[in-house]
C-alpha cells in the first residue's frame, strides 16, 4: 500500500511539474508578445514590411487566355496587401474586348487576387467612360463591383446609380440603387425597347 501511495505521489508530481513548465512558458511567450506588439496606423501597417516594387505586372490566364492584367508606376507590401499607386487594370472579355480601370491608389490581395481601386477611378468599355470614388474587382466571382455612386457616360446616354455589379465574362450588368438614366438619343425618342 505504502508503494502504491508513494507511486502516485511521484507521478501526480511529475505531471504537476509538466503542467507547471507548460503553463510557464504560454505566459512568457504572452509577455514576449505584448511587449513586442507596437499600435501603428493603418498606413503603417500598410508599409509596415517595407518591400518595394517598381512598375509591378501581374497577369491572370486560364489557359492559354489572358482573363485580366495588373500593373501600377509601384507598390509596396503591406501586412495582409499591396498598396498600389496609379493602379490599372485591363480586363479581358471572352470576345477580346478591352475594360481599362484605372485609379488613383489601389490595394492588391495577393492571395485572393482581389483589387481595390481608391480615390479617382476611371472606367473606359468602348465608347462608355465610367467615373468613381471606389471600385473593387472580385477575382473569385469574376465581378466588377461600385459600391457607391457612379457615373456613366457615353454618345447620347449618361447612367448614374449606386451598388453596381458587372460580370466581366457575361458582360451583365445589375445597378441595385439610385439608377437615373438619360438617353439624349432623338432617334430614341417614344421607342419601345
Amino acid at each position: 500500500m505504502r508503494w502504491r501511495l508513494l507511486k502516485w505521489l511521484c507521478l501526480s508530481v511529475a505531471l504537476g511539474s509538466l503542467v507547471g513548465a507548460a503553463w510557464l512558458m504560454y505566459l512568457h511567450q504572452r509577455q514576449e508578445a505584448a511587449s513586442a506588439a507596437v499600435v501603428v496606423s493603418e498606413d503603417d501597417q500598410k508599409a509596415e514590411s517595407g518591400t518595394r516594387v517598381d512598375e509591378p505586372w501581374m497577369v491572370e490566364r486560364r489557359g492559354d487566355r489572358i482573363i485580366w492584367r495588373l500593373k501600377a508606376k509601384d507598390a509596396a507590401q503591406g501586412l495582409s496587401t499591396m498598396v498600389l499607386t496609379a493602379p490599372i487594370l485591363e480586363l479581358f472579355s471572352d470576345t477580346g474586348e478591352i475594360i481599362v480601370v484605372k485609379g488613383d491608389q489601389g490595394d492588391l490581395e495577393p492571395l485572393s487576387r482581389n483589387v481595390h481601386f481608391k480615390g479617382h477611378v476611371d472606367v473606359t468599355f468602348q465608347d462608355w467612360h465610367l467615373v468613381s470614388d471606389d471600385l473593387r474587382f472580385d477575382s473569385r466571382s469574376d465581378e466588377v463591383i461600385v459600391p457607391h455612386a457612379f457615373t456613366a457616360t457615353a454618345t447620347n446616354m449618361l447612367v448614374k446609380g449606386r451598388d453596381m455589379h458587372v460580370n466581366r465574362e457575361t458582360q451583365v450588368i445589375q445597378i441595385n440603387h439610385d439608377v437615373r438614366v438619360e438617353d439624349s438619343n432623338p432617334d430614341h425618342v417614344g421607342e419601345l425597347p
